[in-house]
């Protein structure tokens, strides 16, 4: 059975591999900025009725401020997964985890139907180049293609159920696309362990690197960035390393991999910081019990 089931996620996982770029496109779309360059301009017009110098330095800067901000709303830039249809989360996982045929998901569908449709199909790649000339003038993204699986499963993630079934079953895909990426094994999934990191650190260049800039915290802890000159969208790293877990009392022969991982979604959903997580034999189902039913 266990053959069976790891043929329908290599089954699955090329699929998505193979079409990235359409099943992502789904998640692109215009106007993102729209809402923010408006209250800018409103503000910079505000901000100008003040002045009675209108030759001054901090005038002209305003109006500069003004003027960009007016242009950027006249040219509005794609985005990715800022503008999300609420069924096209669903679609996703529905499409990794559901135990029907892969053919008679929503997603498949979809995909199938855009690849027939011509005019839909020329429609989706434009968009699509769109998105990546936006993101080649920025100097952090410019060399990292938005269109990779790791970005469908970790959308996924951050808007699934964060059941120890679901989160697994999801360390599997992210265990592939490592593969993929690599060309060899690892024992990670979407965290990285940090001696398998020191073991085949010559690989790691590799997975997409550029240097983060976060606007929060909690980001950090999701492993979600936001980039500089790209604050209407975010990105995700190959290279989450696994935060150190203390588990005081419980015994290595009673280790529970599924426990662990709905510890670690604990973790990513509720803290804002590092920190060691005690937990003892007695109360770690009572905790993890009680965590995913808030």
């Amino acid at each position: 059975m266990r053959e069976v089931y790891d043929k329908e996620f290599i089954k699955r996982y090329l699929y998505l591999l193979e079409n990235k770029e359409l099943i992502l496109g789904l998640c692109v779309d215009y106007d993102i900025e729209k809402e923010y360059y408006q209250t800018k301009i409103k503000e910079n017009k505000h901000l100008l009725k003040k002045f009675k110098d209108k030759t001054s330095p901090e005038y002209e800067l305003i109006e500069s401020f003004l003027e960009k901000s007016k242009k950027a709303l006249k040219e509005p830039k794609p985005y990715l997964m800022k503008k999300v249809n609420p069924e096209i989360p669903k679609m996703y996982e529905d499409f990794l985890f559901t135990d029907n045929r892969m053919e008679q998901t929503d997603l498949y569908k979809c995909i199938e139907g855009i690849k027939n449709n011509h005019l839909y199909l020329d429609s989706m790649n434009t968009l699509i180049e769109n998105l990546r000339q936006r993101r080649s003038t920025n100097m952090y993204l410019k060399d990292v293609d938005p269109f990779n699986v790791w970005r469908i499963l970790d959308y996924v993630r951050t808007n699934c159920n964060k059941d120890p079934e679901t989160l697994y079953a999801l360390d599997k895909y992210y265990n592939f696309d490592r593969y993929f990426v690599t060309g060899i094994n690892w024992r990670s999934g979407y965290y990285l362990e940090s001696d398998e990191a020191k073991e085949k650190n010559k690989y790691l260049p590799l997975f997409p690197k550029v240097e983060l800039f976060s606007s929060s915290s909690l980001y950090d802890d999701l492993g979600i960035y936001s980039y500089y000159q790209n604050e209407f969208e975010e990105e995700s790293d190959y290279r989450n390393y696994a935060v150190c877990y203390n588990y005081g009392n419980l015994e290595e022969k009673d280790y529970n991999f599924k426990h662990f991982l709905a510890v670690r979604a604990i973790y990513s959903e509720n803290l804002k910081y590092h920190a060691k997580i005690i937990l003892n034999e007695r109360n770690l189902d009572k905790r993890i019990t009680r965590s995913l039913t808030k």
